[in-house]
């Protein structure tokens, strides 16, 4: 192989093709800035779809079309115009991962170690079948049940776990750590230094569930709540997280990835075109 072959074969494998969908109506701000990394209009934000998707700063790009075409749709419900598809050369390792998919995992491991721990859950005491009618209330009363406190969940076992966790939290936290970083290698290499994050994470995740005091809330914060308690109250343990989980592994694909500065025409990583439907407005023909 000729050495020119041969740098040219280094250099392709160092970079891949990524896409970045947006709206028409963003395409003469990115002609004549590039994409931003903090642009003064955001397809998510806070006016938007509401804190806990808004943008935490960066240009998303993904590694399917496809993918990067529903967010041009998304963008076009925000901004107006017609899907736009901008195609950037990508260096590998220069972009973290995604921060709601780590928080999409943390939301999920939360969730599985609440059930799993359901599982352990004390047995209700049935009342006996000879007991009259009239005396069922009084043997009740007489003889608490183990969940009876959350009689009003539809899984009063999960209820049960909720709690445990709460008054354990170091422990549980310990467990939806490690169910994190599960998830989450399987598309991406978590640091070793991640993992103690994760743990931080969880543990205020518990404690801001245990601060309510009717039971459904405290299940619902765990059992369905977590992305968005974790979205909009953790911005800065998410920020130090997403730069200790590399979305470039061989083998495995991340999809989307933040590339935490501005994105220009010049560059290692550079935009290559912009499409507007089936029209190449950059470079021009």
């Amino acid at each position: 192989m000729k050495y020119k072959e041969i740098i040219t074969e280094r250099k392709q494998q160092r970079t891949e093709i990524m896409y970045h969908g947006t709206s028409s109506e963003l395409v003469p701000s990115i002609l004549k800035n590039g994409l931003q990394a903090r642009p003064p209009k955001k397809t998510y934000d806070v006016d938007t779809y509401g804190a806990s998707t808004a943008s935490m700063g960066g240009v998303y790009v993904a590694d399917e079309p496809g993918f990067a075409m529903e967010i041009a749709r998304e963008a076009v419900d925000v901004h107006g115009g017609e899907p736009a598809l901008v195609t950037i050369q990508y260096v590998k390792g220069s972009a973290d991962i995604d921060e709601d998919d780590i928080v999409a995992a943390v939301s999920d491991a939360a969730k599985k170690v609440m059930k799993q721990l359901s599982q352990k859950a004390p047995k209700q005491d049935d009342v006996p079948d000879f007991l009259p009618q009239h005396l069922v209330k009084q043997w009740q009363s007489e003889n608490p049940q183990p969940l009876s406190k959350y009689s009003s969940l539809s899984y009063p076992a999960e209820g049960w776990a909720t709690d445990q966790m709460i008054k354990k939290a170091d422990s549980a936290a310990e467990k939806i750590a490690d169910q994190t970083v599960a998830v989450l290698s399987k598309y991406s290499k978590p640091s070793r230094a991640a993992r103690d994050l994760l743990k931080n994470i969880a543990v205020k995740l518990l404690k801001h569930a245990g601060q309510y005091d009717d039971a459904r809330e405290r299940w619902n914060a765990v059992a369905f709540e977590a992305f968005d308690i974790v979205r909009e109250n953790m911005e800065d343990l998410l920020d130090k997280l997403m730069r200790q989980i590399s979305p470039d592994t061989p083998g495995k694909s991340a999809n989307a990835r933040r590339i935490d500065r501005d994105v220009k025409f010049k560059g290692k990583t550079r935009i290559l075109k912009i499409q507007i439907g089936n029209k190449t407005v950059y470079p021009q023909e």
